[in-house]
């Protein structure tokens, strides 16, 4: 299937969660190479008749551990066109579509997503009495699987 078919331009984003600790024990000299860490993942939660829910997730962290280290998940909802039943569409088929779509429709689902995330991100660290961190403003569609 392809997303152009099925997907609406209709979605819906939450905040699930959000977390950040500060390293006060910081490993090694600051002086050293510190290499940034930024893993994200997309899980999907369901697909029922109306809408595909996924759980997108970023977590950065520093190497060795400095600063800080954050966690921020969004739950996204994603609208299913009425003449298509969604609950018909298996995991495997979705997970496919999803990283091999060329419609344009994943990238603007992932920008979205990833903005967001960033912002939220940048919001977090510039209050933690650090420069504010900006990370990358897109999600990677291969981190995705089954939540």
């Amino acid at each position: 299937f392809s997303f152009r078919d099925i997907i609406t331009n209709e979605y819906e984003f939450a905040l699930r969660e959000t977390s950040y600790n500060k390293v006060d024990n910081i490993e090694g000299n600051m002086d050293g190479d510190i290499v940034l860490l930024v893993s994200d993942t997309i899980d999907v939660i369901d697909i029922s008749k109306t809408e595909i829910d996924l759980l997108a997730k970023r977590y950065v962290q520093f190497e060795p551990a400095q600063l800080f280290e954050i966690l921020v998940s969004i739950e996204v909802k994603i609208h299913i066109a009425p003449s298509y039943d969604g609950s018909m569409i298996s995991l495997d088929d979705f997970i496919n579509a999803f990283r091999e779509d060329d419609s344009g429709i994943v990238t603007g689902i992932l920008s979205n997503i990833g903005s967001r995330i960033s912002a939220i991100i940048a919001s977090i660290t510039g209050f933690a009495g650090v420069q504010p961190l900006i990370t990358d403003p897109f999600l990677n569609s291969n981190d995705i699987g089954v939540g």
